[in-house]
């Protein structure tokens, strides 16, 4: 079946005629919507005569506008179900009996009578029944649907809600992307994306091949869209990747590691890539065996455990049914995987299946992918060596150490498993999951041992490039291996350093230019050097004067970097803005010189705008837009509430955060974002909107305070904010810290930020959020040279007759001399001083950010600062992080939430939030429907709890309610009542779920007030929940959550050479002392040799004071030929000893001083040990 929609503009024009002949005869429509025919229904007859036809329903025009129509062939039947000069809504049936809605669309050119048809459209109810959209609706909705110089989109929004609110999906189209065009020439050309088709899930699932082919304008200024329900494709060939669901499977590990101890002949290379080619056969031969078809063993399970429970009462048959149930919950749990795997969605929420909504989202998908293969002109590097910049000694050595298995398998580890599987379909996961098995070969074939540079260096680089095979793989089926001529691909690791070395060229040519005065870039400020270029990959920012022999420069320069790279500059890409000084006849005349257009506006230079008219508004509109975007892709009602949150922490909140850096949102802007995340959270289903019963405030509250730990737009914007001027006062070598001190900063000691009206925009945006860093710094002390006794950030003194100006006079030998702290400041100060780690190495005083342990401004700690601080409080002085750490399903606990801030969709809530209705109990009650009464007094709810396993009496209850009762227990840390708050808590929750769930089904479903079927329900809920816990233990098969650790060697490895002395870490509290004592020793022939020991207060932090005890025993003296190993038993410790970047504030100068002693011959090496 095919349809054909089309705005003809006049149906009785002769090219237009001819059009929709060719277009019936070609593709046989078997149903015809046309709009804007302009023709009555008596002279629209000829359509049928012509035997194309044997239905039609026509919309006769106002005078000579409109008129819409629709035509089908015999073997259809069309019933109108409504009509208007904008619309033809019908219900078809098909000859094989096959049902779905129709809707015709043919959109009001003016803007405010739109919101007729989006009334229409909403007031439609599909139901189960599948149904398609289409037509001209006379509006884009975002930018990328229109190519204009006009950017002003106006009631796009008005579309988005509809379509959400709908739940359509845009299907997928191949040919043009605009649809319609003004037809005029240079700044007046206008096209659009104004013709769509939507479809519901319904539809997809009845045709899931349904795709739209979008044809050139011609005869008319509108595309005709020809939808293709049934499209024959040929089978696609097997190519084999790792599933994940195999990964839960325990006789999956056995054949990877029986399978990999094969030895065989050949290179390193060969060896790795020979056991890849064994594994992958053996693995597709026991997936053929074990899985087949995943879906047809569910249904053939299901019905093998529907028959065993109905004779359960047979002893053979209970065992079975454990069995079984058990297999099919793995069954179940491995096609969810598989279906989120082949989403390229890999987040699985806990107790909510959406495996609906994977299938839906990859048949999308599916229609989606098309291939497009095109070949570049192949580029040859010339070699020019002049003003090329070069490696100094300490690179060259970097470079030509040899890559450690450590190195490799810290690379590997920060991969995301399920990403980029190789032609061999081994995602990195696979070797994430059996390292153990093949670590060994795959470093032993990276690791280059006898590499030196630069000879060696080169040559691997050269032989990347000329060596390099690829092969395409087209609708699943591989090509042969060709070698490309340009090198690398695009996308290849390589690629980018490649890249960065070739335009660091270009870098250092400007520079020098810059230097020899041939390209002089503007003074941002008086004690600030020229600005000559900004790049970041292949953009490029070049600022020089407006003057003939400036841009001569410009132009050779870049032509003469063309010549030795291949790199040449798009001059029909390319841009010159000029100040607003430069004349007419001189912008014309420069130019000339460069043979580039001119343009009064840059508009977006990495994604976002940097200047035009307004350009926060604009970054907030393209905000907006992305976030629509990503949300049309996103049906609500095929998730759960507990899926939409994971999709809301993990993807949307992460949208703005790049263009947050340098936009400040408006209010109307922030909460337009707020409210597209929280519709999406609340969901849209066919029924409806759902009623948001919690305030957003109360949601984007952190989850020990009570919320869901989302994150308000405003608060986020601000911390964003907030940190780039922290980075800006912080930033000792960075282009934007450099500039911007020399501009706003005042010099030491002051260190006053100032804004002035006449000062940047940007600047402006920053100084605003001042506060968030400047209120919260502090020195981390090193030598104390850099600190001033008087300085705003430091401790200010109590006494002033001493002779001390800097902190570092307060210092003897690296120590705190007390005697000296005594004559500026006060006891208590004494004490919190002394306790501050100093630098034996002396290292710079840096300032660090205070509210973070790491010392550096982290937007999560930033983030409630940020926020203006709210009034409300929530309902309930609640252990919120008890609740979300108990052992039930996800979406339990989220309606327990819910509960907990009187968020159920009860009728007094309803009326409390504004609803015209009475709040009394709907089972003849007078009382009114609280969450109390639900769950406590409603004498169903009463029998329940009765009859129950915890058998409790509602009345004999000391709290109000059973919420303040279970509430009590969850507060009540008594380890005596450890067990009973353990069992209790959950079984009572999920109680009340249950009662909510059987009130709704009495209520909406025509169900029955049925007590035991509460019970059932809680017992198979705690069964599952307790099972899904214990599978583990009770069959390796059932396995189903398995955890995966790695834990980082230490570089060195654990195990110690002959020649290495062995030291050990320990340490013991002694409470009746208040002391805590840390220990180096040796053991020898089991005799304990004490080095050194280290008391400290029972309070201190035990890994500060074992970061002191190291590093006063490293600066003790040693023989240089010593080589030592030292144990410590705590991990935390070792990673950052290791990589000293995850030290604290509070003791990182103890690990940098540690690390500057080691570093000159790394006779240390730092290992855990249990």
């Amino acid at each position: 079946m095919s349809i054909i929609s089309w705005n003809c503009r006049e149906i009785r024009g002769a090219s237009t005629v001819r059009r929709l002949k060719t277009l019936c005869r070609k593709f046989s429509p078997d149903i015809l919507f046309l709009k804007e025919t302009k023709c009555k229904k008596e002279k629209m007859k000829y359509w049928n005569k012509a035997g194309y036809f044997e239905y039609s329903f026509i919309v006769d025009p106002e005078g000579s506008k409109g008129g819409i129509g629709l035509w089908c062939k015999a073997n259809i039947q069309i019933d109108i179900l409504s009509a208007s000069k904008h619309w033809i809504h019908a219900h078809v049936t098909l000859s094989n009996q096959q049902q779905f809605l129709f809707t015709g669309v043919y959109g009001p050119s003016v803007l405010t009578d739109r919101n007729i048809l989006w009334d229409f459209l909403n007031s439609i109810r599909p139901g189960n029944s599948p149904w398609i959209v289409l037509g001209d609706f006379n509006q884009i909705i975002n930018s990328k649907e229109k190519l204009s110089k006009n950017k002003d989109i106006r009631g796009g929004s008005l579309l988005v809600d509809s379509i959400n609110y709908l739940g359509l999906i845009d299907l997928p189209t191949f040919g043009n992307w605009f649809t319609w065009t003004n037809g005029r020439q240079g700044d007046d050309l206008v096209w659009e994306r104004i013709d769509k088709t939507f479809s519901n899930v319904k539809w997809l699932h009845l045709f899931p091949e349904t795709w739209v082919e979008v044809l050139p304008i011609a005869a008319s200024d509108h595309s005709p869209l020809v939808i293709h329900v049934n499209r024959a494709q040929q089978k696609k060939p097997y190519s084999f990747k790792i599933e994940m669901m195999w990964l839960q499977h325990p006789q999956f590990q056995d054949i990877i590691r029986s399978n990999w101890s094969r030895t065989n002949s050949g290179s390193r290379a060969l060896h790795v890539n020979s056991k890849l080619n064994v594994i992958t056969k053996e693995i597709a031969l026991w997936n053929k065996h074990e899985f087949g078809n995943i879906s047809t063993q569910i249904q053939e399970i299901e019905a093998s455990l529907q028959a065993i429970q109905a004779q359960i009462h047979l002893p053979q048959n209970q065992m079975m049914e454990v069995h079984y149930r058990k297999r099919l919950e793995f069954l179940l749990n491995c096609e969810e995987i598989m279906w989120a795997q082949r989403a390229q969605q890999m987040w699985l929420v806990k107790g909510d299946r959406n495996t609906r909504y994977f299938h839906t989202l990859v048949n999308h998908r599916r229609n989606k992918a098309t291939i497009k293969i095109g070949f570049r002109t192949p580029f040859s590097l010339k070699k020019q060596l002049k003003r090329i910049p070069i490696l100094n000694e300490d690179q060259i050595q970097h470079l030509t150490k040899p890559f450690t298995k450590f190195e490799i398998e810290t690379a590997l580890f920060q991969m995301k498993g399920s990403k980029a599987p190789g032609p061999d379909g081994m995602p990195p996961i696979f070797f994430q999951q059996f390292w153990d098995t093949v670590g060994d070969d795959i470093t032993g074939m990276e690791v280059l041992t006898h590499m030196r540079f630069p000879v060696h260096w080169r040559k691997l680089i050269m032989e990347c490039i000329s060596t390099s095979t690829l092969r395409i793989r087209i609708n699943g089926d591989y090509s042969g291996w060709f070698h490309p001529t340009a090198g690398l691909r695009q996308g290849d690791p390589l690629s980018p350093y490649l890249f960065v070395l070739c335009t660091n060229v270009l870098s250092s040519y400007l520079v020098q230019a810059e230097q020899l005065k041939h390209i002089q870039g503007p003074k941002l400020g008086r004690h600030v050097l020229p600005l000559n270029h900004l790049m970041y990959a292949d953009d490029l920012l070049i600022f020089f004067k407006a003057n003939q022999e400036t841009c001569a420069n410009v132009d050779l320069l870049l032509s003469i970097f063309g010549q030795a790279s291949g790199l040449f500059m798009n001059k029909d890409k390319s841009e010159i803005k000029f100040s607003p000084n430069a004349s007419a006849n001189q912008k014309n005349h420069l130019l000339s010189i460069i043979n580039c257009k001119g343009t009064d506006s840059l508009g977006k230079y990495l994604g976002a705008f940097i200047d035009g008219p307004k350009p926060d508004r604009q970054n907030a509109e393209l905000i907006i837009d992305h976030l629509q975007q990503k949300l049309s892709g996103w049906k609500a009602s095929l998730l759960s509430q507990a899926a939409r949150l994971t999709l809301i922490q993990a993807i949307l909140s992460a949208i703005p955060l790049y263009t947050l850096h340098f936009t400040s949102l408006t209010d109307k802007y922030a909460k337009k974002c707020n409210s597209l995340m929280k519709n999406f959270f609340w969901g849209n289903g066919d029924a409806g909107k759902k009623i948001p019963l919690i305030a957003w405030r109360k949601i984007c509250r952190p989850k020990a305070e009570g919320g869901l730990g989302l994150r308000s737009i405003q608060g986020l914007n601000h911390a964003i904010l907030g940190k780039q001027l922290y980075r800006i006062m912080t930033s000792k070598y960075g282009l934007m810290g450099t500039i911007m001190r020399a501009k706003y900063v005042d010099p030491y000691p002051n260190g006053n930020l100032t804004c002035r009206p006449y000062d940047s925009t940007l600047w402006k945006k920053l100084f605003k959020y001042k506060h968030l860093g400047t209120d919260h710094l502090k020195w981390r002390v090193g030598d104390g040279s850099s600190i001033h006794l008087y300085d705003r950030y430091w401790v200010p003194p109590d006494y002033h007759t001493h002779p001390f100006t800097h902190v570092s006079q307060l210092m003897s030998g690296g120590f705190w001399d007390s005697a000296k702290l005594r004559r500026v400041y006060n006891p208590r100060k004494i004490q919190l001083i002394s306790q501050m780690n100093t630098s034996y190495t002396n290292q710079k005083d840096i300032l660090v950010w205070g509210n973070s342990s790491s010392g550096k401004y982290e937007l999560k700690d930033a983030y409630p600062i940020s926020m203006t601080p709210q009034n409300d409080r929530p309902f309930r002085n609640c252990e919120w992080q008890a609740i979300w750490k108990l052992n039930l399903p996800y979406k339990i606990i989220l309606f327990w939430w819910k509960t907990l801030h009187k968020g159920l969709p009860l009728r007094y809530n309803l009326k409390r939030r504004g609803f015209n209705i009475e709040d009394t109990c709907l089972f003849v009650c007078d009382e009114s429907e609280t969450e109390s009464h639900v769950f406590k007094d409603w004498p169903f709810a009463k029998l329940v709890w009765f009859e129950s396993k915890l058998m409790i009496r509602t009345e004999n209850i000391n709290q109000n309610s059973i919420i303040d009762w279970i509430t009590h227990w969850v507060q009540n840390q008594d380890p005596l009542h450890f067990n009973i708050r353990n069992s209790l808590i959950p079984e009572a929750i999920v109680i009340c779920w249950s009662i909510y769930t059987q009130r709704n089904q009495v209520l909406f479903q025509d169900g029955n007030r049925d007590h035991n079927e509460v019970l059932h329900r809680v017992s198979h809920i705690m069964n599952n929940t307790r099972h899904a816990f214990q599978l583990a233990t009770m069959d390796p098969f059932f396995a189903l959550d398995r955890s995966y650790h790695h834990l980082i060697p230490s570089p060195s490895g654990n195990k110690t050479h002959s020649s290495e002395v062995t030291i050990y870490c320990s340490w013991k509290k002694d409470v009746s002392r208040q002391t805590k004592s840390v220990i180096l020793f040796t053991n020898h022939n089991s005799h304990i040799y004490p080095l050194v020991m280290l008391v400290v207060h029972l309070k201190n932090n035990i890994l500060s004071s074992v970061a002191q005890c190291l590093q006063r025993w490293l600066l003790m003296p040693h023989d240089p030929q010593l080589k030592a190993a030292i144990r410590i038993p705590n991990r935390t410790l070792i990673s950052q000893l290791q990589q000293r970047s995850l030290a604290p504030q509070t003791y990182s100068i103890v690990i940098d001083d540690i690390f500057l002693i080691n570093s000159p011959h790394k006779n240390f090496t730092f290992t855990f040990i249990p």
